[in-house]
């Protein structure tokens, strides 16, 4: 009798053993053997029916990016907002340039006008001309220019203080209704009446349409806003007391300037998380550096 049958293995290591060379046996097969097998079936990428479908996949796509992209809607130049001139590419400087227009007492009455505050060549001034809107009384107006004292004259929109209005009158402007009216006066009585127009912000659910229609039929009259608060010494307490920033948002700006023992500028704050530029142009309003 062999030495293996001799020896002390049980039944069961025996099958093992043999269950392991069978499977080596197979792996072995299957390596050698897989390319014959598979041969042929590789895919291929240029047949005209893979093409197509490649071009079809790249058609969907391209239309899923024009969806996300956000709507233009027409806007009146002389109450353009950051979110606008965000959406139609007008950079800082010429943003600018606009509002400065603007506070020196005048009006942006026409595309002619636009085109002179904004030094844009007229490729530049078509693309955006379709969404440039003014009020009815201009487009009237034979030469499209009026001046600041005909416009007060107008009985189709007079400016009032947004101080002063009521609920009623505030329900007259496009795009606000009775829940967003009576936002804006809750707003105003926490804030013990707007003194900047940006604090116009504040307002949930009120659209950059909106706000523009808001501000082309009341005024804000510049006064001082409260608190003001020295950012590198005002407490997390300090900073929650300004409109739209909760302890949470106040602490971490507290923790952001005191580990940086004190900051230069308060765009350093858009470093913090969750911090938007939006949100600290609002919240800017209320701080200074020192």
């Amino acid at each position: 009798m062999s030495d293996w049958r001799r020896s002390n293995w049980t039944w069961q290591q025996k099958r093992s053993l043999f269950v392991f060379l069978l499977c080596n046996v197979i792996l072995l097969l299957t390596y050698f053997l897989f390319p014959t097998l598979y041969k042929g079936t590789i895919l291929e990428l240029d047949t005209p029916k893979i093409q197509s479908l490649l071009i079809e996949i790249e058609t969907k796509e391209k239309e899923n990016s024009v969806r996300t992209q956000p709507t233009k809607f027409p806007f009146n130049p002389n109450y353009i907002t950051d979110y606008q001139a965000y959406l139609f590419s007008i950079d800082l400087e010429t943003l600018e340039a606009i509002r400065a227009y603007r506070r020196s007492g005048k009006w942006i009455n026409s595309v002619a006008d636009f085109q002179v505050v904004t030094k844009w060549d007229d490729p530049k001034i078509e693309e955006i001309a379709a969404y440039l809107k003014f009020p009815e009384w201009v487009r009237n107006n034979n030469q499209g220019k009026v001046s600041l004292t005909q416009r007060k004259e107008t009985k189709q929109i007079t400016p009032r203080d947004l101080n002063t209005a009521s609920k009623k009158e505030l329900e007259t402007v496009p795009g606000i209704g009775e829940v967003l009216a009576t936002r804006i006066l809750e707003w105003r009585d926490r804030l013990g009446g707007f003194s900047h127009e940006k604090q116009v912000n504040h307002v949930y659910g009120l659209n950059d349409w909106a706000k523009s229609n808001l501000l082309e039929h009341f005024y804000i009259t510049p006064s001082e806003i409260k608190p003001q608060l020295n950012i590198n010494k005002a407490t997390a307490s300090d900073l929650a007391t300004i409109p739209g920033v909760n302890f949470e948002l106040a602490r971490k700006i507290w923790e952001y300037q005191h580990l940086r023992e004190g900051i230069n500028d308060l765009e350093e704050l858009n470093k913090i998380e969750g911090m938007s530029q939006g949100k600290l142009k609002l919240i800017a309003l209320y701080l200074y550096v020192n």
